[in-house]
């Protein structure tokens, strides 16, 4: 290793805590000791590391490399959560552009390991100890993965070319661009900078360095001698973003179609849009991801200026990654937008927006998954918060992280922040039709007369009705539902209605879709549930609020009840005390309704309402947001509506149906804009005979059930 050493500064560690840091070496396949034994010692031939007798002690890990392979690298994650933080900013990259004006000839340089070029304090270098199964290490120079490594470095630059920047170079973090006039004035700079690396005892990777070229891509940006413009890389993503290619479905991409899409496509990419990266201006970075890929904005905001973006990533998911869990996508696509954003990133502080609310923890948590893991160390350099915004507001990185697959879709217009391409919410099931080869076979078939028996069949299984897929299921129509997206619809009528058990989420899924092995995938989705497995009830008394027995509250609950439906003409409760008080016997007594209390202790006499309560216990334990439970009230309606709209398994109708008659429409069906849905209203009398002949029935089940638990009397 031909790496340099300056003796201009040293890197020094001050930590918040007096407690060693140490760790037991994680255990790794042997294939991976051989890759940590060859990296040690490689590092302690070339000096840059020493054996180490420190009580300090760091495990090592293994990072796959962009071009193939694996990499060594500390986990230092513990270590930087005790260490002082140090910031210092590089330069400013847009004042030192403004020299680049007349220049045709440019040179980019690059350190060769830079951070190895650094040296350690001798005070410091124990803290830095890591363990493998060969023994404990320390570095003597700066490593990766330290939280005040960027500063340290911009430090050194700032040091080191301070008389340079910006009349002779251009410098931002280890990157060095020297622009000049004409090739004896390049040359006359490099000359320069030579001198003062070898001053400072710096070397260079001449391998990714070039020399006097006439165009030249720097931190993304594209210089040449028309000036700067953004490079070609940084909006790739919305350059290549697709048109439909099912040449059949002519109906969803028409002239006006074509023009509305080239002309968004050609604002996004123009010079306004994409903003020139500012140092001083705040950042973000906003992700999404999907099962079809993963993407991510830079954006910018400067006093008086709202966000920019400043450049576009996005790629298709891998056939292994379709198979992640949906947190696991939007970590990736977290972890992904920052290394790409790297050069903007590095060394200050800045934020991430996501649509995935459990990532908000990702870089606090200690129980992490090993894949999950890996990239939580790679994201430890970089210094950032992460926050959660609802998805209706991330429609510019939802439709980046669907470009791989998008087809026909409905575009505006989003001119406060940032121009985006979305998806029309009512369109969104039939757009993911339209990705399915196999759905769009049927549709071919439907749309031409049918000629042998599977195409007859076909015709009578299916139906294509304003382009929208349906499949006849005992005469009713219902959605089908592509394979990429059944998690999504059980998702909706699960999660989205309560958290309700395989009956419920099963009714409320059949009721509207339809998609093979149905039951199958209902079942693996509720198996799978955090939440469901986290708020399950245990064995034994758990832990509750105080409940409130006051009278007076019983009787203004019932009272509301009373003002809509009336009062009843019998009333059964148990021998609480808000239900034995003279105040309720006096309520009861001035409506006429006859009150009816259990015996003591006979909890089953009064079953139903007993069921009910377990039911909305659980619905409200797996829907509340805070950890503490203090929101329960605020997602008290959702559940009320959810309970009441969901076909009950002994009536088969919802309580809603058989009070009111009709079945009430739910969000999911406003945003499908679901044409063939039964909203006609229906007999009650002809719903409630046949809801008590089902009772019947079930009750009769039910004694047969609860009698061979018990033994017969002695005679």
């Amino acid at each position: 290793m031909d790496i340099g050493k300056t003796d201009k500064i040293e890197l020094k560690i001050e930590l918040t805590s007096t407690e060693p840091v140490a760790c037991r070496p994680y255990r790794l396949p042997y294939t991976q000791r051989d890759i940590v034994k060859g990296t040690v010692g490689e590092l302690l031939q070339a000096g840059i590391m020493r054996p180490s007798k420190s009580s300090y002690a760091s495990p090592v890990v293994l990072v796959g490399k962009r071009t193939g392979g694996e990499r060594m690298c500390i986990a230092y994650r513990r270590l930087n959560s005790v260490t002082k933080k140090e910031y210092v900013p590089p330069m400013c990259v847009d004042e030192q552009l403004d020299h680049l004006s007349k220049k045709k000839y440019f040179t980019s340089l690059d350190f060769a390991s830079g951070y190895y070029q650094v040296p350690v304090a001798e005070e410091s270098r124990h803290l830095k100890a890591f363990v493998t199964d060969d023994g404990v290490f320390e570095f003597e120079r700066m490593p990766f993965g330290l939280v005040n490594a960027p500063s340290v470095f911009n430090r050194l630059m700032r040091t080191v070319f301070a008389d340079l920047v910006p009349d002779v170079i251009t410098i931002y973090m280890d990157d060095i661009l020297i622009a000049s006039e004409t090739v004896e004035e390049g040359l006359e700079k490099l000359d320069c900078v030579f001198r003062v690396l070898r001053q400072e005892g710096l070397t260079l990777n001449p391998r990714k360095c070039r020399f006097l070229f006439e165009s030249v891509e720097y931190l993304g940006i594209e210089i040449d001698r028309d000036g700067v413009r953004p490079g070609r890389a940084k909006i790739d993503a919305v350059k290549e973003f697709k048109r439909p290619e099912n040449v059949h479905e002519k109906w969803a991409w028409l002239a006006d179609q074509e023009d509305a899409f080239q002309k968004i496509r050609e604002n996004l990419m123009q010079r306004p849009v994409l903003a020139l990266y500012d140092p001083a201006a705040e950042l973000e970075v906003h992700t999404d991801a999907s099962k079809m890929g993963l993407d991510g904005i830079l954006l910018q905001k400067s006093p008086n200026v709202p966000l920019k973006p400043v450049a576009y990533f996005s790629r298709q998911t891998l056939d292994i990654e379709q198979r992640y869990h949906s947190y696991e996508l939007e970590a990736l696509a977290v972890l992904e937008s920052i290394e790409r954003f790297r050069i903007y990133s590095l060394g200050r502080r800045f934020g991430v927006v996501t649509d995935c609310n459990s990532l908000k923890s990702l870089m606090k948590k200690r129980d992490l998954i090993p894949r999950v893991a890996r990239w939580v160390l790679r994201l430890q350099e970089f210094d950032f918060d992460i926050a959660y915004k609802a998805g209706r507001h991330m429609a510019h990185v939802d439709a980046l992280s669907r470009n791989p697959y998008e087809k026909a879709q409905e575009v505006e217009m989003a001119t406060l922040d940032v121009l985006a391409v979305r998806i029309e919410e009512a369109d969104w099931l039939v757009t993911m039709q339209l990705q399915d080869p196999k759905l769009n076979e049927l549709r071919e078939m439907l749309k031409r007369r049918p000629g042998n028996n599977t195409e007859k069949q076909v015709h009578h299984d299916y139906k294509l009705e304003n382009n929208r897929l349906y499949r006849n299921v005992n005469g009713d129509m219902k959605w089908v539902v592509p394979k990429d997206v059944r998690w999504k619809v059980i998702k909706g009528c699960h999660d989205d209605m309560g958290h309700f058990g395989y009956d419920k989420t099963m009714q409320q899924v059949k009721k509207y879709y339809w998609f093979q092995k149905m039951a199958k995938k209902v079942k693996n989705y509720l198996n799978s549930c955090v939440e469901c497995a986290y708020h399950k009830p245990k064995a034994g008394k758990s832990e509750e609020a105080v409940k409130d027995t006051k009278t007076k509250h019983v009787v203004k609950m019932l009272s509301e009840v009373f003002s809509i439906f009336g009062p009843p003409s019998r009333l059964i409760s148990d021998r609480g005390t808000a239900f034995t008080s003279r105040i309720f016997e006096k309520f009861c007594n001035d409506n006429d309704i006859a009150h009816i209390k259990n015996a003591t202790a006979t909890p089953r006499a009064n079953g139903q309402i007993e069921r009910y309560n377990r039911t909305l216990t659980n619905a409200l334990t797996t829907t509340y947001t805070r950890e503490d439970g203090r929101d329960w009230d605020t997602k008290l309606k959702q559940i009320q509506y959810s309970i009441n709209s969901i076909p009950n398994k002994s009536t088969g109708q919802s309580p809603h149906a058989l009070l009111f008659g009709f079945q009430p429409r739910n969000a999911l069906q406003n945003k499908l804009t679901l044409a063939l849905a039964d909203d006609e209203p229906m007999d009650t009398t002809v719903l409630r005979n046949d809801a008590l002949q089902k009772i019947e029935v079930e009750q009769a089940r039910q004694k047969v059930r609860f009698d061979e638990r018990r033994k017969k009397p002695h005679q």
